[in-house]
């Protein structure tokens, strides 16, 4: 009998052993999955996560969606990448900063914790400065379309940028306003604790006073409403020109009071102000008002009509882009953006940590908004900006000259 019990519990062991040898058919947890020579990559491994940084609500919104518009048809055009044999599914992962610096922090520990492989973002220099060391340590590339402030370029490798300079663009407007506008006496407003905006101001200060002339500089709160007082200050000073380097936030209440109050003192902004929405307070009106663009928008482009049309046809699309189908320069910028990381990718077949930050530096291409190249410490060398003027019947945007 104690035979007869000992083989059967032989048997039953063998059997054990036999069955637990054999591969599963379907893995319940492939939460780390260990993927080698001969694992074949499965359809949910190959996506590529792109993570976008942006104030989609708060005071910097308006310049956050108008970047998200940009990406958005970037990723409708070119939603999958072949990185060597493989081809991956590209997807988007949206955070929003909330136009606050505990908000930025938050939205960035969000995007590293799922595992995105570079980011694109942010509208402006505040946010990007909070999450700087948090996707540092994290070994993923940034690019920002519009960033001004570079020294996040020269202190971060991992960061880069296709804006333009705080002292490129105030040299710049100061030398259109004098040359070309004849202005001699601007009113210059900045935004107290905005570093951008306030070296933005110091540069063009410089530069303007050099030429010749004469500059009032006044400074807001961050949550301004009321520019009565610098408004009321500029007429008694007798200036010729308001110098805005300040976000899209303020730009509809201080357009109505220039409005409301009939003053004839146009308006000059740094901020790529062209987004159609931004200056309906100013149809029907005799207000003037102009705005530095990043680059060419070509209305009649078979680009910016496709644009237009995508815009036209998806109400969220519409809703992001102000309910207007205009193709801002910063859209274009953003749209580029995604495309460095994609063709980065591509030509150099990697997917993330240093290998593609080295890819980026290497990338060179032609995009929307212009040559895309960066230098050593991951700065375009754009030199071309664009005036541009509103057209008060239609609240938008026309292309004026280059700067």
């Amino acid at each position: 009998m104690k035979r007869l019990v000992s083989l059967l519990m032989l048997i039953i062991f063998v059997f054990s052993f036999l069955c637990s040898c054999q591969k599963p058919t379907e893995s319940l947890d492939n939460s780390n999955p260990s993927k080698t020579e001969e694992t074949t990559v499965s359809e949910d491994e190959n996506i590529i996560k792109i993570g976008v940084f942006e104030p989609l609500s708060g005071k910097d919104s308006y310049g956050g969606k108008a970047e998200l518009v940009g990406i958005k048809y970037a990723n409708e055009l070119r939603n999958k990448v072949k990185i060597g044999e493989e081809e991956y599914k590209i997807e988007l992962v949206v955070a929003d900063t909330k136009s606050t610096d505990s908000g930025a922090v938050e939205a960035a520990q969000n995007l590293v914790s799922q595992n995105v492989n570079a980011v694109i973002g942010s509208y402006g220099c505040d946010s990007v400065f909070e999450a700087a060391d948090i996707f540092n340590n994290a070994g993923i590339p940034v690019v920002s379309p519009t960033m001004s402030g570079m020294g996040l370029c020269e202190s971060y490798s991992n960061i880069f940028s296709l804006g333009v300079s705080n002292n490129t663009l105030g040299e710049k407007i100061a030398l259109y306003l004098y040359r070309n506008l004849g202005k001699r006496k601007i009113c210059t407003v900045s935004v107290l604790g905005n570093d951008e905006s306030q070296s933005t101001v110091l540069y063009f200060t410089n530069e303007f006073n050099d030429l010749g002339g004469k500059v009032i500089n006044l400074k807001i709160e961050k949550d301004e409403d009321d520019f009565s007082s610098v408004i009321s200050r500029a007429v008694e000073e007798k200036c010729d020109a308001f110098f805005l380097p300040i976000s899209y936030s303020y730009a509809p209440s201080f357009i109505s009071e220039i409005k409301n109050n009939e003053v004839s003192i146009p308006i000059v902004s740094t901020y790529a102000w062209d987004i159609g929405a931004i200056f309906k307070p100013v149809e029907d009106s005799t207000v003037i008002a102009y705005t530095m663009a990043f680059c060419k928008s070509d209305t009649t482009s078979e680009f910016d009509n496709a644009m237009r049309e995508w815009v036209n046809s998806n109400k969220q699309i519409k809703s992001l882009n102000g309910q207007s189908n205009v193709v801002s320069s910063i859209s274009l910028m953003s749209f580029d953006a995604y495309d460095v990381l994609i063709n980065s990718m591509a030509d150099k077949n990697v997917v993330s940590g240093k290998k593609l930050i080295k890819a980026i530096k290497k990338v060179s291409f032609n995009g929307k908004s212009g040559k895309i190249k960066f230098d050593s410490d991951g700065k375009t060398s754009r030199e071309a900006l664009y005036m541009k003027k509103t057209n008060n019947f239609t609240g938008h945007f026309g292309i004026l000259i280059e700067i």
